[in-house]
């Protein structure tokens, strides 16, 4: 199985930090940021990795290069023009073959078990799984509605979620088939909106995992402060 990390964001909500640093290689507790990502892949065993990048690309690829240091196989998908989140995965379809793969943001740190996501996906035949969490500021982010199965039945209230759901969040690790290409375009979009609220649209069955664990997103001074100061309950 391969994965994509999504690293090419200019990492505004940093501010100057980012001026001349991609955010991907922000220390967090010491080393570059999407070594956390990357971690949580090499644990699951996926070892084929895809990285979008664009602001600093050069940068990244000088500290990661072809990943042979970590035991990795990576390959990037350059962006000439910053495409966002779907556009992004549509872009590297050709380094993503056909096959199911794993999609992560490249700013968080968490210590999930992908292997039992991946299960889960495969055991309910899903189109999609995206990795959910309990926060009580699930507002602050895109906001997922599942229903007593599990299942996704509305993002960002696309479509109409029934009177009774589960209110859950979007963590930023999903797995998805390769029907995803036939709604994504080359161009700037979000998987959001491009992906998820047609497909629930056109009934494709799209299942959550949820996630207990620990999880940051390290987007912003505040969360960046934060984690610096908090003893990891994990090594990478």
């Amino acid at each position: 199985m391969k994965a994509m990390v999504l690293a090419a964001g200019y990492g505004t909500r940093l501010q100057e930090m980012t001026v001349a640093l991609p955010k991907p290689l922000i220390e967090v507790h010491g080393r570059p940021l999407i070594y956390y990502p990357l971690s949580v892949l090499k644990r699951a065993g996926i070892r084929d990795v895809v990285i979008n990048v664009h602001h600093h690309a050069e940068k990244i690829k000088k500290i990661l290069g072809n990943g042979q240091l970590f035991d990795l196989n990576i390959q990037y998908s350059d962006e000439p023009a910053i495409l966002g989140t779907g556009g992004g995965i549509k872009h590297a379809e050709a380094l993503l073959g056909d096959e199911t793969f794993v999609v992560i943001n490249g700013d968080i740190v968490c210590d999930i078990n992908l292997n039992d996501t991946i299960r889960r996906h495969f055991e309910r035949n899903a189109d999609a799984t995206v990795v959910v969490r309990n926060d009580p500021q699930v507002l602050n982010f895109d906001e997922i509605k599942l229903n007593g199965d599990f299942d996704v039945v509305s993002v960002n209230n696309i479509p109409l979620p029934p009177e009774s759901y589960i209110p859950r969040m979007f963590t930023g690790i999903h797995i998805l088939n390769p029907v995803v290409f036939q709604y994504l375009k080359n161009e700037f979009s979000s998987v959001i909106a491009t992906f998820y609220q047609p497909a629930l649209l056109d009934h494709c069955h799209i299942t959550a995992y949820d996630f207990k664990g620990f999880w940051c997103d390290v987007g912003t001074k505040q969360n960046l402060e934060r984690i610096n100061s908090e003893v990891l309950p994990f090594e990478i």
